[in-house]
């Protein structure tokens, strides 16, 4: 869902961005989306979010609980962020940052690598599911599943 521009922004600054990078798993073929809901920015979040307590085991107590009967099972749930209902008074500090045109995406990559390259930081692994970004971006900079694709044919990754 876009953004209305009239809610771009909010009087109390309630507003957080949710950043989020793609994960490659060389066995599952696929990348997934994986969301930092952790990250601070100038103590925006952490001063707005109410944290929970911390209800995963720790791995020695879950290694332990493993060898006390012989049969152990463990489950993900599919997609558990993106089935979490929240709050319309909280979903400001939710949003996602998307580029709905190529051409600005284009202009941010080139952007992005100039900025970093003058303080001497290159980008690299880069993932995106459109041919116009990935042939803006050399080969040797593209995540290692995407070096040798060919971008005219080839499927581009989906997740």
């Amino acid at each position: 869902m876009e953004v209305p521009q009239d809610q771009l922004s909010r009087d109390d600054n309630r507003v957080w961005y949710v950043p989020h990078h793609g994960v490659y798993h060389p066995k599952k073929k696929k990348i997934r989306v994986v969301f930092d809901c952790n990250a601070t920015f100038q103590d925006v979040v952490s001063g707005q979010l109410l944290q929970g307590p911390d209800l995963t085991n720790a791995l020695i107590g879950a290694l332990m609980r493993f060898r006390e009967e012989p049969i152990a099972m463990m489950v993900d749930i599919e997609s558990m962020f993106y089935q979490v209902r929240v709050p319309g008074t909280d979903a400001d500090l939710l949003r996602f940052l998307w580029w709905p045109d190529e051409e600005e995406a284009v202009a941010l990559v080139k952007s992005l690598r100039d900025l970093c390259a003058e303080g001497g930081f290159s980008l690299t692994k880069w993932v995106s599911n459109s041919r116009r970004v990935l042939s803006s971006i050399p080969a040797e900079l593209r995540a290692t599943e995407l070096k040798d694709l060919d971008l005219a044919q080839d499927a581009l990754p989906t997740e």
